[in-house]
């Protein structure tokens, strides 16, 4: 049985759903947290539309955060998550664990999990819908096969018998490290973040649809979590939008 800190939270498991996200997308009006888990999915989907297939053998959640106010930076929220999985990864034991800005998890250069954030709007609130895609021991499938260098926990000595202690621990962890967010801004996580960053110091190209629109040095990123590209020798900030990091080759 899984046991999360939080209050007032609905569980609910699938075998199959097309998408953990869009489930809770499509929800009525509903109290306090709720959380959907799912072995599979058949339409799981990433950033800029990429779908993330899901044939059992990995994490594949999304839970609702309900917000008090609309002024929240829905993308830092994303980096916020990464770094929980990141967390979470690292006490329990897993070695080359780094984060991609601005959503992508890493194990030894190769991605191991991601993150979708999407805006909720009902009558009554602002909910967040917090998606996370994580590989375990997978069997054909499970990443975002648009990026065909992937990975899994399995090689970690990790199998399918940990993924409810994992989801559990992200929920808490995640549940923890948002409410820092919202109550400090994520200039209180930048430092962390950046600890973690495996593009740090290195020649990229940031692409948006396809098409290079900036190569430069990665530099961290900044207190609202905007990426920085050291280019001409001048900081250029980019927003996550739909644009993508690739290590110059």
């Amino acid at each position: 049985m899984l046991s999360v800190d939080s209050k007032n939270l609905q569980l609910y498991v699938f075998d199959e759903i097309a998408s953990t996200n869009q489930w809770l997308m499509d929800q009525p009006e509903h109290d306090g947290r709720v959380v959907c888990i799912a072995n599979q999915q058949s339409e799981g989907r990433g950033r800029e539309g990429r779908s993330w297939i899901s044939q059992g053998g990995g994490v594949f959640m999304s839970f609702s955060y309900p917000l008090d106010s609309g002024m929240v930076n829905f993308s830092a929220i994303s980096l916020v998550m990464g770094l929980v999985v990141c967390r979470v990864l690292k006490a329990e034991g897993v070695e080359g664990v780094a984060l991609k800005w601005p959503n992508d998890v890493l194990l030894n250069g190769s991605k191991l999990a991601g993150v979708l954030i999407e805006a909720r709007r009902s009558k009554k609130q602002l909910s967040l819908v917090i998606g996370i895609g994580l590989n375990v021991a997978l069997k054909g499938g499970g990443a975002d096969m648009t990026d065909f260098d992937w990975s899994d926990l399995s090689s970690q000595g990790l199998g399918l018998d940990d993924r409810e202690r994992l989801i559990v621990l992200i929920l808490n962890e995640g549940e923890l490290a948002i409410h820092q967010y919202l109550q400090d801004g994520f200039i209180s996580l930048r430092e962390e973040w950046m600890q973690c960053d495996a593009f740090a110091g290195k020649e990229v190209n940031v692409i948006s649809h396809g098409e290079i629109v900036l190569s430069g040095v990665e530099s961290g990123v900044d207190e609202s979590g905007m990426l920085q590209v050291l280019s001409n020798s001048e900081v250029v900030k980019v927003h996550s939008g739909d644009v993508s990091l690739r290590v110059k080759s």
